[in-house]
């Protein structure tokens, strides 16, 4: 199963580069200018969950609340697992703990090799910043 990390960060990668690609052990980076100010960085790792976690993956996939998954109740609607989340985004707080207990280490290890790589291309290219220069982030699989 394919993991992907998506962070916005507010500096350019640099003249040199508009297309960066590194590897880092079994992660993948990409950095790609998103405009003169900012730069998306993507980390990329493929991993095979347990059975029990694929089938939540599959489950979410699906657009599907999990069966161990709490209810959700938003402002206008409350889904019971099992039923369709009719295009919403899953909480993570609703999902079992072995579920967040695999996901949220592999969500760290891919946004610290972002930070890792973001840190060597300011150093490497001179460039000043923020000390928290990220803007936006997305983990998706």
């Amino acid at each position: 199963m394919l993991f992907k990390y998506d962070v916005t960060v507010s500096i350019p990668v640099g003249k040199a580069a508009e297309i960066l690609k590194v590897n880092l052990d079994d992660i993948e980076i990409l950095a790609k200018a998103a405009n003169d100010k900012s730069t998306l960085f993507t980390a990329i790792t493929e991993k095979q969950p347990n059975p029990k976690n694929l089938k939540m993956f599959e489950d979410l996939a699906s657009g599907i609340l999990p069966p161990t998954a709490k209810a959700y109740k938003g402002l206008d609607v409350t889904v019971s697992p099992g039923e369709s989340m009719q295009n919403r985004i899953v909480p993570l707080g609703l999902l079992p703990d072995h579920f967040k207990s695999y996901v949220n280490p592999l969500g760290q290890r891919l946004g610290d090799a972002i930070k890792d790589t973001y840190r060597i291309i300011r150093w490497r290219y001179d460039t000043g910043g923020k000390h928290t220069p990220f803007l936006a982030r997305s983990f998706s699989f």
